[in-house]
């Protein structure tokens, strides 16, 4: 089984790939990842396979044999819909975290073409699967997704007193709402004993209040931050599946 996807950034849809990719290969499956942009990794994250780097020019010529194709991202669902088409012993399906026409480059109207590309599909929420069959007739099956709680546990090192320590993650993206979290952190910051602290790979410059910035963070150390906080600020205006919450 090979999921496709369009690039590997810090976002939570790739790292879910991954992972879930590796939950496979520890069942025993052959599974990977292919990427159709040759550029760096930019996640950080422990692989227990190689992804090929395959780009669109070479996409599905150099695509090595696989049972299941699997879209992860409606960009993809084009190659993998022309990969099956070529190799008619191939299966395929399409992996939605989210409803893209709301946020994607591209229309609604265009992201849901892709859907008939790949009508096989599972989703990883109820209200997504419901979304889809609604508005484009395709019932995903619901295949939820999950807090690993090897990795995200209370670890015993909350503070008992001094500063309330408030986190929060910064995505620059308007359904993350970040246009109403730093006002929110600039009027809780005025309190006296709040200790304020960000992480994430973007910074604004509306970040004009006492805090620190933690910057990019592992998986672990994510879990690690989160555990001493008393309050956690997921502002997000809609996710596929928020597991920051969960997390």
């Amino acid at each position: 089984m090979l999921f496709v996807l369009p690039m590997m950034g810090v976002f939570g849809g790739v790292a879910d790939v991954l992972e879930l990719t590796n939950a496979l290969i520890l069942e025993g499956l052959h599974a990977g990842v292919v990427l159709l942009e040759e550029v760096a990794s930019e996640i950080g994250l422990e692989l227990f396979f190689t992804p090929l780097r395959l780009p669109a020019a070479r996409f599905p010529e150099g695509l090595p044999e696989t049972r299941v194709l699997v879209a992860t991202a409606y960009q993809t669902a084009p190659p993998v819909a022309l990969a099956a088409a070529r190799r008619p012993g191939m299966k395929t399906a399409y992996f939605l975290q989210d409803y893209e026409g709301w946020f994607g480059g591209d229309p609604v109207e265009v992201v849901a073409q892709t859907y008939d590309l790949v009508p096989r599909m599972t989703a990883i929420s109820t209200w997504l699967a419901d979304l889809v069959a609604e508005r484009h007739g395709h019932r995903p099956a619901v295949v939820p997704m999950s807090g690993d709680p090897e990795v995200f546990y209370p670890r015993g090192d909350r503070a008992e007193s001094g500063p309330i320590r408030v986190v929060a993650m910064l995505r620059y993206e308007e359904r993350r709402g970040f246009r109403f979290l730093l006002p929110a952190l600039s009027a809780v910051a005025a309190h006296p004993g709040v200790e304020i602290v960000l992480f994430g790979a973007h910074r604004f410059e509306e970040e004009n209040f006492p805090h620190s910035h933690a910057g990019v963070l592992s998986r672990d150390s994510v879990a690690r931050l989160l555990s001493t906080a008393h309050i956690v600020v997921d502002p997000s205006l809609f996710q596929g599946f928020g597991l920051v919450g969960l997390e």
